[in-house]
This record gives structure tokens, sequence and C-alpha cells, in this order.
């Protein structure tokens, strides 16, 4: 080993690292910044690391330790969770190799003595850098990433964790078999592992969702049912009271006197009270929960909802991740406004659904007692509603920022406070 080949393998191991980091971060959304001087500084003592693992170590231990140095470089620069840079990091090594061994049978098909790579420190580098360059074009494609994010979405669960780290396992111990010999044969035999490692990632995966979705399913019908029983017993009772009222009227002798005007007057205005929110049909199990839990029962509120006619079911074109945030923003929003409205003079909450080709928007109006500043609203302390108030407009931002496909703009004007949820549509 001549000082020029340490410094090529040092060059080539930092420019791969690099790589892999971008296609981390087209991946995972995360927003730092990659290229710094102190990220740099990292780069390179990755690349000595990788250098010295590589001609001092033996082949199963290399495999190993290139992994976990690609693991820590990852979680320094990004600081997400454990959880998120291991499976990320495992789709990137599962694609790396999978290109690797398609490039490696290109290669044997057209003559190439593959044993090259072992002696020819330059070929072996250009080689690593085709490679990844095709795993982050790859990670470039928005249906990849948006599958790849919806499988992370279910990583918390122990079985799935379970089955990445084994397959993570099979992974290293190929890539073992690689490092000792290079041969066509051992490529072809690859292609066979790798086929079964991702049928078993499939499997894993289609399993766990069939169940949740079971799962889903029986908690719904089981709340459908709760409040089906909860309106027949309301109806019953409001028809027994009806009933109850209606005699009384017909005790009252006098029609004409002011008596009989005023109970009839105090009855029309409590059965006007009991009014259902129109439309709610229309929307999704998780929003429609939402609206008729948050506001069934605000009768000194003066409620418009207006949910259009052809409004599409939104929980099946975004992923359950993106559609469960929704739920939380729009309950918080809802909260807000109630709040408000209750403390109000016109008490006053206004929504509207609709959506066109590319957006689904919600927008909530309620009206306010107390101006808003509009600049501070992002504020984890700033509040309308005193000390120590103003966590759920902070919580809410949070979520939004953490998200890719919703936006939120709010707005503040003659004493009406204006929430618009708008989401992409896929």
């Amino acid at each position: 080993m001549t000082l020029t080949d340490y410094i090529i393998s040092i060059v080539g191991s930092s420019i791969t690292v690099i790589l892999e980091l971008l296609s981390y971060k087209k991946l995972s959304n995360n927003k730092n910044k990659i290229i710094s001087f102190k990220n740099l500084l990292i780069f390179v003592i990755y690349g000595i690391i990788i250098t010295i693992n590589i001609y001092f170590s033996t082949a199963l231990n290399r495999a190993f330790i290139n992994f976990a140095l690609l693991f820590i470089c990852t979680f320094i620069i990004y600081r997400d969770s454990i959880s998120k840079i291991l499976f990320y990091t495992l789709v990137i090594f599962i694609v790396g190799m999978i290109y690797e061994i398609i490039l490696s049978i290109i290669l044997s098909v057209a003559g190439i003595n593959l044993t090259i790579f072992d002696t020819n420190l330059l070929i072996k580098s250009a080689f690593s850098f085709v490679n990844l360059i095709l795993v982050y074009i790859t990670f470039c494609i928005n249906s990849i990433i948006k599958i790849f994010r919806k499988i992370e979405g279910k990583i918390n669960k122990k079985i799935i964790l379970i089955v990445f780290i084994t397959c993570l396992v099979i992974i290293i111990l190929t890539d073992f078999r690689y490092i000792i010999t290079v041969s066509s044969k051992l490529y072809y035999l690859n292609i066979v592992i790798i086929v079964c490692l991702i049928l078993l990632i499939i499997f894993a995966i289609y399993n766990y969702l069939r169940v949740e979705k079971e799962i889903e399913k029986t908690e719904s019908i089981l709340s459908f049912m709760t409040k089906y029983e909860e309106t027949i017993d309301k109806d019953r009772i409001n028809r027994h009271e009806m009933l109850n009222n209606l005699l009384m009227l017909k005790t009252i002798e006098d029609k004409n006197s002011i008596e009989y005007e005023k109970i009839l007057n105090d009855l029309i205005k409590e059965y006007d009270k009991s009014r259902s929110i129109k439309n709610i049909y229309k929307l999704p199990t998780g929003l429609k929960g939402i609206v008729y839990y948050k506001l069934n029962n605000m009768d000194d509120i003066n409620l418009n909802v207006n949910i259009s006619k052809r409004i599409i079911d939104i929980s099946k074109k975004i992923n359950r991740k993106d559609y469960v945030s929704l739920c939380k923003i729009l309950g918080i929003i809802l909260d807000n406004a109630i709040e408000a409205a209750i403390k109000s003079k016109d008490k006053f909450i206004g929504i509207e659904v609709f959506n066109n080709k590319n957006e689904y928007t919600i927008i909530v109006d309620n009206s306010c007692n107390d101006a808003v500043d509009i600049s501070k609203i992002k504020n984890k302390n700033y509040s309308t509603k005193g000390k120590g108030r103003g966590l759920g407009l902070y919580i809410l931002n949070k979520i939004i920022n953490n998200n890719n496909c919703i936006s939120l703009i709010q707005s503040f004007n003659n004493m009406i406070f204006t929430s618009i949820i708008k989401v992409k549509i896929k």
C-alpha cells in the first residue's frame, strides 16, 4: 500500500458516506444541512477509519464495522430516532447491495474479470461511486420514497424491528462473503438471498398491516355501535319529553293566553337546539368523529358547517400517519375555536370542507373577544387565554413542521380568527 492508495481510499470512502447520507436525507426528509465545515471533518475522519478498517480488520469484523460507522455518522449529523436511522440505513444498504449485484452481473456477462476489484483500488472506488449514485437517484423518485416512509411509520412495533434486525444480520453476512472473494457464481447465488430477504420483509409488513386494518375495522364498528346506542337512547328520551310537554300543553284551557304562548315558544326554542350537524356523513371516519364529538352539543354557538357535495375520502388519498396528524390538527383547532367562540359576543364557528384536483381544504372560522397577534402565534407560551396557556397551537405547529403534505395558514380580521388547513392529494 502506497500513500496514494491510502489517499484514494480515504477520499473514496468520504464520497461514499456523503452519497449515503444524501440518500438518507431524501428518504427521511430531514432538514439538517449536510455540507458544513464540521460535517466535512466528520467525513474525512470517517474515510480514515474506513480505510483502516478495510486494511487491518478481519473480513467479518469489517462488514459489521462498516455498517456501525454509517449508523453512527448518520446519527451524529441527522439526530433522528435510533429506529428511524436503523430502518433507513438498512434500506440504503439493501438497495446498494441490489445494485452491486446487478452491476457485477452485467460486468461478468461482458467478460470482465471481477477479481480486478480486489487488486485495483481506483476501479473499486469508481464502482462504489457509480453504485451509490444509482442508489441516490432511486431515492429521488417520490413514489418509492412514499412507500418506504409508509413502512417506517410502522417500525416502532417490536415484530417489525426484529424482522429488520434479522435482515441486517443476513445482509452483513452476505457482504462478508463479498469481501472474502468476488466471483460471478457468488453474485448469482446472492440474487436468491436478496429475493428471499425482500420477500421476508414484504410478508412481515403485509401481515402487520392486515392485522392493523382488522383491529381498526373492529374499533370503528364498536365505536359506531356505541354512538348508535347513544342516539337511540337520546331519541327515546326526547320522545318521552315531547309527549309530556304535549300533554302539559293540552291541559292549558286558554290556548290564546300569554302563558300558553310563552310555554309554546320556550318548547320551540328547546327543540330547535336539538339540531344535528348537516352533511357530516360526507367526512371520513376520524374527521367525522372529531367534528361530531366537538360540536354536536354546542347549543349556545351559532354553528355553520358547509361540506362540499362532491368531497373525496381524504383517508384514502394520504397515508395513515398523515391522516392521524390531520385529525390531531383539526382537533386542536376546534378546541381553540370553541373556547374562543364561547367567550365572544357573536359565538360563531364556521367550518367549510372542499377539495380540488391537488388539495383538500378545511377552513375553520371562529369569533373572538381578544385580538390575536399572528406573528407570535407559533411561540410556545403565547396565548390570549392567560399565563401558562398556548401549548395547543405550539404543538399544532410542531406537527405541521414535521409533515410534508399538510400546511396551515392562520389569520385574524374583524374579530374573526381563521385557520385554513390544506392537504396535498396524491
